[in-house]
């Protein structure tokens, strides 16, 4: 009777273990960002495509650029003026439409590769290097549930 009440009490507390960590899963960890560039070299007076692509983890999603209902978050990069360059509009994927379990209809997001896009005009008396610096902002869902917003 021992042995059993105290694998019955094991076993509860793994459940319980499992269901926190479950909820302080950060937002943060399921996106990776990275950049690309269309050129290798840029030169005065050019232009050229930029793209940031946020990698999302499996089983996630962020809502799309212009979510379906008015109340849910966007996901916006948001870029930063730089002397010297000209940053057009940012190009969002198509989203794809998703029916989920906590959402009367279905909803349009993005999963697994965010490619997002936007051209660079140089300005030809530009000189030296630059950095593009910007922000994304979006919220992860899964199934289940939706952590709080954020920016990477």
């Amino acid at each position: 009777m021992k042995i059993r009440t105290l694998f019955l009490v094991g076993l509860i507390c793994l459940t319980v273990m499992g269901m926190v960590q479950a909820q302080f899963v950060s937002a943060d960890e399921l996106v990776e960002i990275e950049t690309n560039l269309s050129v290798d070299f840029v030169h005065p007076g050019s232009s050229f495509q930029a793209a940031v692509i946020a990698n999302l983890q499996p089983t996630w999603h962020v809502n799309a650029h212009q979510p379906t209902l008015e109340y849910l978050i966007p996901t916006e990069l948001t870029l930063e003026s730089v002397d010297g360059l000209t940053l057009g509009e940012t190009r969002y994927p198509e989203s794809i439409r998703l029916k989920f379990e906590f959402a009367k209809e279905e909803l349009d997001v993005y999963e697994g590769r965010v490619i997002m896009r936007f051209p660079v005009s140089v300005s030809p008396d530009a000189s030296g290097e630059r950095v593009i610096q910007g922000s994304f902002r979006y919220q992860a869902c899964n199934n289940e549930i939706c952590l709080a917003p954020t920016r990477k």
